[in-house]
């Protein structure tokens, strides 16, 4: 397994976020939120399962995770955070 990196993170999701909305990984913007990028709240439901499998981690709040945590980036830091206290 590679190392888990900020960077590989934000990249894995980028991809997991691009084929739910039908873009490149490259067009996902990482700073603007996943809404204005067209990810609806099926959308949204379906990514946590996604990030929870890709990731191993466990969201324990999903309606909180949702109301907070907007971007790629935001989303980033909170599954890296999650990783480390593993």
């Amino acid at each position: 397994m590679t190392a888990l990196t900020t960077e590989s993170v934000a990249n894995q999701l980028a991809e997991i976020v691009s084929k739910a909305v039908g873009k490149s990984p490259a067009d996902i913007n990482r700073d603007v939120s996943l809404r204005d990028q067209g990810v609806d709240s099926l959308m949204l439901a379906e990514l946590i399962f996604e990030v929870e499998d890709t990731f191993g981690i466990e969201v324990a709040n999903e309606k909180e995770l949702l109301a907070t945590l907007e971007t790629v980036n935001a989303i980033t830091a909170y599954i890296v955070a999650q990783k480390a206290k593993a």
